[in-house]
């Protein structure tokens, strides 16, 4: 998912992939289109052009078509390993063809997303040794591009047979380029049922067990044990990869633009006799990304400017000690603490942080409402972990689990939070508390208003992604929940295909849930609201999520018609893009090929706002 200054979520999840095999020596060449193909293909060397889309996503290769089949099934075949030969390959021999140490067998393939661009590999000769060279670019779908090589291949059944790993604790390899990788291992758990897999068919699937790493111009060694590796968010709960049952293993390449990776020396790392194979839940250092190191006490907001003061404290992790949580607040000068004037906390979308969600997603608007009306602005930041990137090392994904399944609370950060504040003599703790989101910091709103319901006051979730399946709120004693808006938008591109359907049923659950009478919930006010901006009308370019979020618009539903009683409102958007709505944003090509063009229609900054703060005055804009 190449990452905005960070808008959203999950990556487009375009799943229907082009995979290529090398059966010659040395080149493969993959273009966007179709299906997994374990049948060889053997296209020529291409050569680089143009594309008219430059200006959005890079200079775009151009390759000649490649034939496409069905994804590969998993046979009844099953093989292990040893730890007598741990080298998975160095290409020595200069083919694509694994050595077949302990019984391995498989060679190296590519997949692409789909859409218009390139992606060659090769065995090339690097200084004194050889190694996979895969480079290319122009891929606007997001991170389903790579390379990878099954484990173990069975040509009699022509299939892919499981291959046993627990003799190994992990894998180290030595690698350069000049983009981030993520390397993710497929086993029986996470493939298609239909391809003889135990996962029910969908894209979650894809939420592979992994590890990210970043590459600089020099190789490095990255050491990767199987405890470390975990799942980026938007699929089913894998847990610890199973050993026992791995198939293959991809490398993700992570950008929209040019790439150039070169690995090596691959091979897994023996485990020291009489040591435990199983894993807990992972450490947040141990999600990071190899090559990250987040300074939580850092900021590149100018805060005597800006006046918006970030600030530290430490959790307690379920078993892995106390980490450094961090936020930004934005208190008028008018105010003087402790104060008892509302709170609103907003957050990011995975990959994000606070700075981000401040600056790119809702232009400081909400400092300004601040001014004028008297509340305290929370940014919330995700601890680092998984979806951290280099760009934003502080940032993060937001974990969505609640109690023995995380090793992070992020239900309690909020509380944290609220208690950090009046520690630090800002509020009052009496504070009425609002919870706004984007993405994945919009489906940390849905879990902490179903699990929380006694700490806010009102709700915004916004474009959100609570989980594959979210958890339908119910109505429960102690709850103060008032206002719930609920923003989402028909085939949004930065969520994966046709999630929004499992948005539907959140409107009405949430209405049930905060008290509205079965009238209301059975039958909305229903209202189109004004087609004010024609976004991008100027757009000349063809990358497919640009094109379908153009000119997009509301319709609103409003559930109780009662100011002074509970509210709740869906907007749906008929193809807007994976962004918050603001009048006017700023352009970004890479941003809009991945999650296409935000509305311009509203501020959605001002429309959560004035819904929060009817609820203090039971009469709509104003408090009183």
């Amino acid at each position: 998912m190449k990452r905005l200054p960070n808008a959203g979520s999950f990556p487009s999840l375009v799943r229907v992939r082009m995979w290529t095999l090398g059966i010659v020596l040395s080149m493969s060449s993959a273009c966007g289109t179709a299906k997994e193909a374990q049948s060889a293909s053997q296209p020529d060397a291409t050569a680089i052009a143009t594309s008219a889309d430059a200006a959005d996503a890079g200079s775009v290769l151009a390759c000649p078509a490649v034939a496409a089949a069905n994804p590969s099934p998993i046979a009844s075949c099953a093989l292990r390993g040893d730890g007598s030969s741990p080298l998975l390959d160095d290409f020595e021999d200069g083919t694509l063809f694994l050595p077949g140490l302990e019984g391995r067998r498989g060679m190296w393939y590519s997949f692409t997303d789909g859409t218009a661009g390139c992606l060659n590999m090769e065995v090339a000769s690097d200084a004194a040794s050889k190694a996979l060279h895969v480079y290319g670019g122009g891929f606007s779908g997001g991170r389903d591009v790579g390379f990878g090589t099954n484990l173990a291949w069975s040509d009699a059944q022509q299939a892919k047979c499981t291959y046993d790993l627990s003799a190994y604790s992990g894998i180290r390899f030595r690698a350069k380029g000049d983009v981030n990788l993520r390397i993710v291992f497929e086993s029986r758990e996470t493939t298609f049922q239909s391809g003889g897999g135990l996962c029910p068919d969908s894209n979650g699937c894809f939420d592979r067990q992994g590890r990210s790493f970043v590459l600089t111009s020099e190789y490095q060694e990255f050491v990767v044990p199987f405890c470390s590796l975990g799942q980026m968010g938007f699929g089913p709960a894998f847990g610890p990869l199973n050993l026992a049952d791995a198939t293959a293993i991809d490398f993700l390449i992570d950008t929209t633009g040019k790439f150039d990776v070169s690995i090596d020396d691959i091979a897994f790392v023996p485990r020291p006799a009489g040591s435990s194979q199983a894993c807990g839940l992972p450490c947040p250092q141990d999600e990071l990304a190899l090559g990250i190191v987040p300074q939580p006490e850092v900021t590149s907001i100018d805060q005597q400017a800006t006046g918006v003061v970030l600030r530290t404290f430490g959790q307690a992790t379920k078993d892995c000690g106390t980490i450094t949580r961090r936020y930004l607040t934005y208190v008028p000068s008018s105010l003087k603490g402790p104060t008892d004037a509302p709170v609103v906390i907003v957050l990011h979308g995975s990959g994000a942080d606070a700075e981000s969600m401040r600056t790119f997603i809702t232009q400081a608007r909400y400092e300004a409402l601040a001014d004028r009306d008297e509340f305290v602005v929370v940014y919330g930041n995700a601890a680092p972990g998984s979806a951290t990137v280099p760009e934003r090392p502080n940032g993060g994904g937001f974990r969505k689990a609640v109690g023995s399944d995380t090793e992070v609370d992020d239900v309690a950060y909020l509380r944290l939070v609220i208690e950090d504040l009046v520690s630090q003599g800002v509020i009052t703790g009496s504070n009425p508390v609002f919870l706004a989101g984007l993405s994945d910091g919009g489906g940390l709103v849905h879990v902490a208003g179903v699990n929380d319901p006694g700490h806010y006051l009102g709700l915004a979730l916004i474009m959100p992604y609570p989980g594959p399946v979210p958890q339908l709120p119910v109505s429960a004693p102690g709850a103060t929940i008032r206002r719930v808006l609920l923003a989402y938008s028909i085939g949004d591109p930065g969520l994966p295909a046709g999630y929004p359907s499992e948005l539907v049923p959140l409107g009405p659950a949430w209405a049930e849930a905060i008290g509205l009478q079965a009238a209301n919930v059975d039958a909305p006010a229903d209202t189109l609201l004004p087609d004010v901006v024609n976004e991008g009308q100027g757009y000349t370019g063809s990358l497919p999520n640009a094109l379908s979020t153009r000119d997009s618009r509301a319709e609103e539903f409003d559930y109780g018609s009662d100011p002074s009683g509970p509210l709740c409102r869906v907007l749906r958007f008929d193809h807007a893009g994976h962004l918050w709505p603001v009048p006017d944003p700023p352009y970004d090509g890479t941003v809009i090929g991945q999650f296409g063009f935000r509305n311009q229609d509203m501020d959605m900054s001002d429309v959560s706002w004035d819904f929060f703060r009817s609820a203090l005055t039971g009469t709509g804009p104003g408090r009183q």
